[in-house]
């Protein structure tokens, strides 16, 4: 069934986004500083591979030294899964069009701000 594979794909994307994370972890065993850009990098990557099917491309605009905790990095993940996930299955393109996909994060004073277009 189409739609069960698709479903296992979609938790299998939130999961690897969760992984990510303790992949980054493991690496530098910093807690409190993990790179978001270069976890932006690679969950987007796996986004590319499991929808393999669909051209998409991302643009991806983040200070290479903007760090963020484990509390922060893991909505983070959830939320540009879910809104990827959302944006190939609903996306209308034609066969030969690529789906651009851009996210970006900008600090404004003492907040974050997250584009996701």
């Amino acid at each position: 069934d189409e739609n069960l594979v698709q479903y296992l794909n979609d938790i299998c994307l939130k999961i690897r986004s969760i992984s990510l994370i303790h992949d980054q972890l493991y690496h530098t065993n910093q807690f409190d500083k993990i790179l978001l850009k270069i976890y932006i990098d690679q969950l987007c990557e796996q986004f590319i591979h499991m929808y393999s099917q669909n051209d998409i491309m991302f643009n991806i605009e983040i200070d290479e030294n903007l760090v963020f905790n484990i509390e922060t990095l893991f909505p983070i993940g959830i939320i540009i899964s879910e809104l990827t996930i959302n944006t190939v299955k609903h996306a209308q393109i034609a066969n030969s069009e690529r789906l651009n996909i851009s996210i970006s994060v900008e600090k404004n004073q003492n907040t974050y701000q997250l584009k996701y277009s």
